[in-house]
């Protein structure tokens, strides 16, 4: 079986795509940007720890990478978009 027909890829994958709309949302509509920003930053390093902590086989290690790789589109969106107090 290949990766992409895995269910449990297809579930990690779409959980992390709903994850970046409303990420992306939440940076737009904010009424306090440097507090959000705060907060981002502190929860999506939480979610990096747990991924890489559940990164114990091939898919894990496949997830926690490609979940890396969006935490820090969303944190370099989040930096660029938020104006800093």
């Amino acid at each position: 079986m290949e990766i992409r027909e895995d269910p449990t890829f297809t579930s990690l994958f779409a959980q992390v795509q709903v994850l970046e709309m409303v990420v992306m949302a939440m940076v737009k509509a904010h009424p306090q940007p440097s507090e959000l920003l705060e907060q981002l930053e502190q929860q999506l390093e939480v979610l990096r720890s747990l991924s890489s902590a559940r990164a114990t086989d091939l898919l894990g290690r496949l997830a926690h990478s490609k979940l890396d790789q969006k935490v820090q589109g969303w944190l370099d969106y989040a930096r660029q978009e938020l104006p800093t107090e």
